[in-house]
């Protein structure tokens, strides 16, 4: 019997895991059973079962071929919890993913934060720092700085525009009305959404009234 190329999914009797896969054999059935890395314990402790799901021409061409299957199909489950495969193609699972940027800022690990990796101290860490300090003649904290009133100016603008503009709300059964500072302060002592309030407010939005509401901003 000549020697395969194929696609595979590995599933176990004990669990509900399961994995993707492509092999190409060197000798027709060779045992192959998947070839994980991060999740090899469970080869050892579970009981793995291989089922050959395509076959392809034992070629360059058919080797291609399967690939692009192989990736195909991991795709849909790279996020599923139950799937054993930490990547397809060049693109890692959320969950690896995670745990790489974990491991970058790390000190226990070779990342950044460790004191004993080249990079540390430098960069943001260190810039951030010097940006920030008055004494730094660069700095954007400086007096002298250029950008330093300017920068100033625009932070207090952003706090007036996200502080917002003071409302009054009338209920329409008992004729009470309360202004508060910001729509948002009257939607959270409300109890209302704050994006329905919002089109109250606005005299172009169709809605007039919300929940026995009304609405005006001064």
């Amino acid at each position: 019997m000549k020697p395969r190329i194929y696609t595979y999914k590995v599933t176990f009797e004990e669990i509900p895991d399961f994995y993707w896969g492509v092999h190409k054999e060197k000798k027709f059935n060779d045992g192959y059973l998947g070839s994980p890395v991060t999740h090899k314990w469970k080869w050892e402790f579970y009981t793995p079962r291989l089922q050959i799901l395509q076959l392809f021409d034992y070629s360059d061409e058919g080797w291609d071929e399967a690939l692009k299957v192989e990736e195909r199909i991991i795709r849909q489950d790279i996020n599923n919890p139950l799937c054993l495969n930490e990547g397809m193609g060049g693109r890692v699972s959320m969950a690896v993913k995670s745990k790489t940027g974990k491991k970058v800022f790390d000190p226990s690990y070779w990342g950044v934060n460790n004191p004993n990796h080249p990079s540390y101290g430098v960069g943001g860490k260190k810039g951030g720092k010097k940006s920030c300090d008055p004494d730094n003649p660069r700095g954007v904290n400086n007096p002298n700085h250029p950008c330093y009133h300017e920068r100033n100016k625009r932070s207090g603008e952003r706090a007036l525009k996200k502080q917002g503009k003071p409302v009054r709300m009338t209920k329409l059964e008992t004729g009470e009305s309360w202004e508060f500072p910001s729509i948002r302060r009257a939607a959270v002592e409300l109890n209302l959404l704050q994006g329905n309030l919002t089109n109250l407010l606005n005299p172009d939005h169709p809605l007039k009234t919300y929940k026995g509401y009304v609405g005006e901003k001064l």
